[in-house]
């Protein structure tokens, strides 16, 4: 279990969730972690002290979770009584996503964390028994996200960002893997673009100073930045070009040693997870009035941002698909297992 810790870290510290707006926690992991099967908190609920709808023993879970769109459904079902009615009590540990939530639920601090598909599919490639339990995000129609350039830059498309600098929120992460396979897919060759990471709240800046040539823009940044009229979409939603709408871009995951251990607790989770799920994408209006509460965007700028889709599964075709380029492009050395990295209840 150590190892896993140890190595994991490595792999999700940058790179938590690129495609929703998250950025990896890069806190070591602690020292704690041994060869024995940590006592988690929902294996510590085994002895009830309450009970939840239909008599069934209430299980306490800790989840990290990064406060961005993402996660709009996994707060609404902690306050709307979801996760009460399927028998969880559940902690949302803020800031303990990558390399500290890897640690946490190592040691048993943590039972869920939260990534985006590929740190999650670099943890498999370096062997490590991260499993993907439960969808967060997916990609929806309307513009969310987008390759930015100044008004000015002569781009007009992704096909002719050849040789130009670009800014991604992490290397070697969705926001890099999505642009260079869009970029390959339009006929252009992957290795001429050159790329930065950048936090998305310092890209803009870095635009209007010349020092990149176009960045990898989320709401709410990328709604302020056209808003402006200073900057132009050379590349709408580009994964949709690679998986299409619906496919995942964060999700939570857990070991398979947990799974192993805590069956009923991860069942339980997945269901909640699934209902809070599509009562989000059923009521956005609620979504966009819930986000100001725990995020540090304002309600008048909520009102206004696009919002993706809160889908009640994980889309495999996104870990395939990116799989694949992952591999053609080095990151990883084999193509994901699908029957071992995904969950399979």
């Amino acid at each position: 279990m150590r190892k896993f810790a140890v190595a994991l870290c490595v792999v999700l510290a940058a790179t938590a969730c690129g495609g929703g707006g998250g950025t990896g926690d890069d806190t070591e992991p602690t020292a704690d972690a041994t060869e024995t099967e940590p006592e988690t908190a929902a294996s510590e609920a085994e002895e009830p002290a309450d009970e939840g709808e239909g008599d069934q023993e209430v299980l306490s879970l800790k989840v990290g979770v990064i406060p961005i769109i993402d996660t709009a459904p996994i707060y609404m079902a902690r306050d709307n009584g979801i996760f009460e009615s399927h028998g969880l009590e559940v902690e949302l540990v803020e800031g303990q996503a990558g390399a500290a939530a890897v640690a946490a639920i190592t040691s048993g601090e943590l039972d869920f964390g939260f990534a985006a598909p590929v740190p999650e599919i670099q943890a498999q490639g370096q062997g490590l028994d991260l499993v993907v339990v439960a969808n967060a995000y997916s990609q929806g129609e309307e513009l969310s996200q987008a390759v930015v350039t100044t008004a000015d830059n002569p781009a007009e498309s992704i096909r002719d960002l050849g040789g130009m600098t670009i800014a991604g929120n992490a290397l070697q992460a969705v926001n890099e893997l999505v642009v260079r396979a869009a970029y390959q897919e339009a006929g252009g060759d992957p290795s001429e673009l050159e790329f930065i990471a950048l936090p998305y709240p310092d890209m803009q800046a870095a635009l209007e100073s010349g020092s990149i040539d176009a960045a990898f823009l989320i709401e709410p940044f990328l709604s302020r930045a056209i808003g402006s009229g200073n900057f132009k979409a050379v590349s709408e939603n580009p994964q949709i070009e690679l998986v299409g709408v619906g496919s995942s871009l964060s999700s939570y995951f857990t070991s398979q040693a947990y799974i192993d251990a805590n069956p009923e607790a991860v069942d339980r989770f997945v269901a909640a997870m699934a209902e809070a799920n599509e009562f989000a994408d059923a009521n956005p209006d609620e979504v966009r009035a819930a986000i100001p509460t725990f995020t540090a965007i304002a309600a008048e700028v909520a009102e206004g941002i696009a919002i993706g889709q809160y889908l009640p599964e994980v889309d495999d075709a996104v870990y395939e698909v990116f799989g694949r380029y992952m591999t053609e492009y080095g990151w990883i050395p084999a193509e994901p297992d699908l029957s071992t990295l995904l969950y399979r209840p």
